[in-house]
């Protein structure tokens, strides 16, 4: 009726498809809960809606991989160096909404959010020395040593005098805040028999901030284990980002005749960037950024069936705070344009091509970052993407029995198009030239699923494949990441209004496969996976 609600409990956790030596656990805990209540006043045309949710989380994961040669002889396993690796994480939101409609054409659309999340994630970094640990997972590398390469496996003992073999832990505790109100009008009106306008517009006022209180500690191995030495809860980032935006919207849907759909619009941002550093003396930092980014799109529609669409949109990405001098948005101009049909057979084919003339890099620990750099930004240039998605499926009927098919296939070539010296070890420390490779974009993708469907049985078969990629943009050292496929089988079975049970096998084959080697050597996919589950609605 007029009112509703819904509570919700979620929990997942695992022990982890990666294994340690002395058997630390690699898996995790996950707990998310969920409260939505409405309110509906039909007479007087109001609306409430409150959103309140708390989610936590405690992972024992870990961005360390492994050497070629380990990963060929055991690529589920986790070198002793990553016992103490653990995330963990608490997210507290809420949101509050209200519409009104303002007579027959007009509605009045208001919400309020507030977002917390505070996390701290217990990582190694490196060595004391401060070379790259990933240079000693790369027996080409002129800084492999064979000796750090048995530490981190937990077969030699941290034993130089010099302590430059003792393992750094950093301690990333950071809490993020965001909250921010958005008011909305919506008018519908007719200018003439044969066109008809949707106008939104939309005020928001946000604000958000990150708080980083990293610490350093310094540990041996020792018989296989990590013990703690003298150097502990070393300081190396405390600072406060703090963002402010003022945000207007603007947008026309517009409507002529039966067959053509126009969208146009824009968005203006006022942002306010600040940074506070903490150390011997405090300092802080200001910034300000004004940018504006409209759109584009048309829809033609000959009949029922058939949809032809293009689209032009700008895209921007403001300055953190903190960043250093020269330091420029990333804008690009995107253009998508295709057909979609429906129907006996579904089909679409979208190309789409986006031109930045700056595209930006950041610097994460899961590139690579060392401390030093964390959370900078880097100018990357011009650079291109572009490319098509398509897909087509149908649904074969038999008496009783479904077989539905889909065939999806995407193309993509992301490419630097001017030169530059690369810092960032997201693209590569050295040269990049024209034509090199965004890393980790694969050329082609494909997925196929084959379904066989009868009364209340359902099953499929689902195959991904896609390309090999690169790890890197810079040519001088960049590796590939092989191709690879993906098997998954499953079926559903309704034994009742109310009950069901269901089966999955995901990577059916037992394929082992590379994902990344970011930021420290080689990591696997998934192995074979058995999911067994019956769900009912009371």
């Amino acid at each position: 009726g007029e009112f509703g609600g819904l509570v919700s409990y979620n929990r997942a956790e695992s022990s982890g498809f990666k294994t340690h030596a002395d058997g630390t656990d690699t898996g995790f805990e996950r707990n998310d809960f969920m409260l939505k209540l409405t309110r509906d006043l039909p007479g007087r045309q109001h609306k409430i809606n409150l959103k309140l949710g708390y989610a936590n989380e405690d992972s024992n994961e870990t961005y360390l991989g492994l050497a070629d040669q380990d990963f060929g002889a055991s690529p589920f396993s986790r070198y002793q160096a990553s016992t103490l690796d653990r995330l963990e994480s608490n997210h507290k939101s809420a949101m509050l909404s209200y519409s009104k409609g303002l007579g027959a054409s007009t509605i009045f659309k208001a919400k309020g959010y507030l977002n917390q999340f505070e996390r701290n994630w217990s990582k190694l970094n490196g060595f004391r020395n401060g070379v790259f640990i990933g240079n000693y997972l790369d027996s080409g590398s002129a800084d492999f040593d064979p000796l750090y390469l048995r530490v981190l496996r937990g077969e030699a003992n941290s034993s130089l005098a010099s302590g430059d073999d003792q393992l750094l832990i950093g301690n990333n505790d950071r809490t993020y805040e965001s909250s921010g109100i958005n008011l909305g009008l919506e008018y519908e009106w007719e200018q003439n028999s044969n066109v008809e306008h949707l106008l939104k517009v939309d005020l928001r006022l946000h604000q958000d901030s990150v708080e980083r209180r990293h610490t350093i500690d310094s540990y041996a191995m020792t018989e296989g284990s990590l013990v703690a030495t003298d150097l502990r809860k070393s300081p190396s980032t405390q600072n406060k980002d703090r963002a402010s935006a003022r945000t207007v919207v603007l947008q026309d849907e517009i409507t002529i005749g039966e067959n053509w759909n126009v969208t146009v619009g824009g968005r203006f941002e006022d942002v306010k960037n600040t940074r506070v550093a903490y150390n011997e003396f405090s300092t802080s930092s200001e910034s300000s950024y004004q940018i504006f980014a409209p759109g584009a799109g048309l829809e033609y529609h000959p009949n029922e069936n058939l949809n032809f669409i293009l689209g032009v949109n700008k895209g921007v990405s403001t300055v953190a705070p903190g960043q250093a001098e020269g330091i420029d948005p990333e804008e690009s101009t995107n253009y998508e344009f295709g057909v979609k049909a429906k129907g006996k057979v579904r089909a679409s084919v979208i190309g789409f091509y986006n031109d930045y003339t700056n595209i930006k890099g950041f610097c994460s620990f899961s590139t690579g970052c060392d401390e030093t750099n964390l959370d900078n930004e880097f100018n990357g240039g011009k650079a291109q993407i572009y490319g098509l998605e398509s897909s087509v499926g149908i649904a074969p009927r038999y008496k009783k029995f479904d077989f539905p098919i889909e065939l999806n296939y995407t193309a993509t070539v992301a490419k630097f198009d001017s030169e530059l010296n690369s810092d960032n070890r997201e693209w590569g420390i050295g040269q990049v030239r024209v034509g090199d490779p965004i890393p980790y974009i694969p050329r082609h993708k494909v997925s196929f699923n084959l379904g066989f469907n009868y009364r209340n049985f359902r099953s499929y078969l689902n195959y991904q494949w896609q390309s090999s990629v690169f790890d890197q943009a810079v040519q001088e050292n960049r590796k590939t990441i092989a191709s690879y496929g993906v098997l998954s089988l499953g079926s559903s079975y309704d034994y009742s209004k109310q009950g069901a049970v269901f089966l999955k096998l995901t990577n059916a084959a037992d394929e082992v496969y590379e994902v990344s080697r970011r930021p420290f050597g080689l990591r696997p996919g998934a192995p074979r996976m058995l999911e067994v589950g019956t769900s009912y609605v009371f």
